[in-house]
């Protein structure tokens, strides 16, 4: 099984799921079987010629599948697969663009956006972030 890895904005059109796995033997297989399981992804992550829009990027274990085989690039047992939608713009002054949960959020820090491990402790009055452990996704302005 691939493991695909659903951003925060797209879970609402995946079942609210953090993760969905499928069987498949590309990247292009993964996607579509995740499509196929829930429809309502598919305008957000194809086109209307059904091409995979410009703004999505996907990872397979860590690398960019446009630096490999693009949609034809192998999967197998245990790959993870990342879905990161290019998002541009976002807070210059650290600001978290919505309320923060407990465990992963997306937030636009220093101009782009970026995925942290946060938790409320971690977030002052005003959506201000204290302290958090940043990992950068997209690089943004």
């Amino acid at each position: 099984m691939v493991a695909i890895k659903i951003p925060t904005p797209l879970r609402r059109f995946a079942g609210d799921n953090a993760k969905v796995e499928v069987k498949a033997d590309t990247v292009g297989e993964a996607v579509r079987k995740l499509t196929e399981q829930h429809e309502a992804l598919k305008n957000h992550l194809y086109d209307e010629n059904g091409e995979l829009r410009n703004f999505v990027n996907l990872y397979l274990n860590q690398k960019d599948v446009r630096t490999l085989q693009k949609d034809e690039t192998p999967t197998k047992e245990g790959d993870e697969l990342v879905i990161v939608p290019s998002i541009a713009g976002g807070a210059a002054d650290g600001v978290l663009s919505r309320e923060v949960a407990e465990g992963r959020v997306e937030a636009s820090i220093a101009g782009g956006v970026c995925e942290a491990e946060v938790s409320r402790d971690e977030v002052a009055a005003g959506g201000r972030m204290v302290e958090a452990n940043i990992v950068p996704f997209i690089a943004g302005g």
